[in-house]
């Protein structure tokens, strides 16, 4: 056994991740209005396929994407429905004015 397994470090042959799940895992932190969580997801559900059917590393990682996509998924919701709740509120308080 040598010295750097010994240590508890892999070998040279340890499996190459998996770029889909890199893809995702920034796509998640990377918000964009929604689109980075959506793709985000989109990504981590792909990769997590690819990781389990081929020899690839990076599942925790794509589990990771795929949490922090749907939370972003879900503040996009809650911006959009907390936005049309004020705008809804703001134009109810607006005067009318008539002409003539």
């Amino acid at each position: 056994m040598g010295m750097a397994e010994s240590y508890g470090y892999r070998s040279a042959t340890q499996r190459p991740y998996s770029g889909t799940a890199i893809t995702a895992f920034v796509f998640s932190l990377l918000w964009m209005g929604g689109l980075g969580s959506l793709a985000a997801v989109i990504f981590a559900a792909v990769s997590m396929r690819k990781t389990r059917t081929h020899d690839q590393a990076g599942r925790g990682l794509a589990v990771a994407a795929l949490i922090i996509g749907i939370l972003g998924l879900i503040v996009t919701a809650w911006i959009i429905l907390v936005v049309s709740a004020a705008s809804s509120v703001v134009s109810s308080q607006l005067p009318t004015h008539t002409i003539g």
